[in-house]
């Protein structure tokens, strides 16, 4: 069975070089090996061995490669040679294709099944992130490689709002954590206060626009992020899961299975660190209608988990999310959403309404507890 495409290229907010040892890292430099800007300048610092690349002779759409065993590490270094000269503006696409089928065939060749990066391409290469992730997909979705695409708390691409990242966003003295809805909670109600909006960051500290279960689960077991954990915990995460589940409904059940040990995962360790955890069920998807015995299976799941753990509640949603007649109430979410010029249906985001019902349920949910 082919993988699932969404498995294969996942990413992280945290900095790169917090991934674990035993993950090769990746990035990219010119083939003059200044590594005079951007993280290339940290590659340099900390692992050196300038001399010993440069031996290797690499060529725009090359790799070289630092050893393990040279650069202190239980997994090497790719050094992707995007183009002649460091300070050239931009890369030939060709030549950045080129160089992640050869990242591909080294990792697949030295045995190495994990491989960390930032996002690559978009800063002194000033590629466009959607364009690069597809091209990452589309490379490694059937190889033995998986990509973790890390990026640190302060860096947003192609957004117009910087990210936010005083004090962990709160509710009621409870730390917020999920995907781009409660990104959009978090800046309407939670600590940030900016209520309505209708443009939002897409991350907001460990809040992702985007992510899955099995990156919030990945996240949270870094050293770094470990130290922005609070006590008590609100999530609502599963949404994208599901996404994923209608898009590739070929590997429906593989990736039910995938999620099903994912989510015990996360409740497992989540249960031995924190004081309280309230997960909130996931709202039904307008955009995916075929989608709703998905939703409703998870959501069994999550209702379940206080069954296995004393510390975790549930508040679930899910109803109230339907009219008398037990159709999806549309007006509570976003119909269409994007900057001008590429606006597209929805759908699947709570607007202000859907939000304030979430926080009017939230509040009446810890005030009779």
């Amino acid at each position: 069975m082919a993988p699932v495409r969404g498995e294969k290229v996942q990413q992280v907010l945290c900095e790169l070089f917090s991934a674990p040892d035993d993950h090769a890292l990746a990035h990219f430099v010119g083939a003059d090996l200044r590594m005079g800007k951007g993280i290339a300048v940290d590659f340099r610092v900390r692992y050196g061995n300038v001399d010993f690349l440069k031996l290797q002779g690499k060529v725009p759409g090359e790799v070289a490669v630092l050893p393990a065993d040279r650069c202190g590490r239980a997994a090497p270094i790719f050094y992707l040679v995007s183009k002649k000269i460091s300070s050239a503006y931009g890369l030939h696409w060709e030549d950045f294709c080129s160089c992640l089928q050869e990242l591909r065939r080294l990792c697949e060749e030295m045995g190495i099944k994990k491989v960390a990066m930032p996002r690559i391409g978009c800063f002194n290469e000033h590629l466009s992130w959607p364009k690069v992730q597809e091209e990452l997909y589309s490379t490694f979705q059937s190889s033995t490689v998986n990509v973790l695409v890390f990026y640190p708390p302060n860096q947003v691409v192609g957004h117009r709002y910087p990210l936010v990242s005083p004090p962990q966003p709160t509710f009621m003295g409870w730390q917020v954590l999920g995907d781009s809805n409660m990104v959009r909670f978090c800046v309407s109600f939670g600590c940030y206060g900016q209520n309505p909006r209708e443009l939002f960051p897409d991350q907001l500290g460990l809040r992702i626009s985007g992510q899955r279960m099995k990156s919030l689960h990945f996240l949270i077991t870094l050293s770094g992020a470990q130290q922005q954990l609070l006590q008590d915990f609100i999530i609502m995460i599963g949404t994208n899961d599901i996404i994923q589940m209608s898009r590739y409904s070929r590997f429906r059940k593989a990736i039910k299975e995938t999620l099903r040990a994912t989510f015990f995962q996360l409740c497992k360790m989540l249960s031995g660190r924190c004081r309280n955890v309230l997960f909130v069920t996931i709202p039904p998807i307008p955009a995916h209608p075929e989608s709703e015995e998905d939703v409703c299976w998870l959501n069994a799941l999550i209702i379940n988990a206080t069954n296995l753990y004393t510390n975790f509640q549930v508040l679930n949603l899910y109803p109230a999310f339907f009219t008398a007649n037990n159709d999806i109430d549309t007006s509570r979410f976003e119909q269409w959403i994007g900057p001008p010029g590429n606006i597209r249906h929805d759908g699947i985001h709570l607007n202000h309404q859907g939000l304030s019902l979430l926080h009017q349920k939230l509040i009446d949910f810890m005030t009779d507890t």
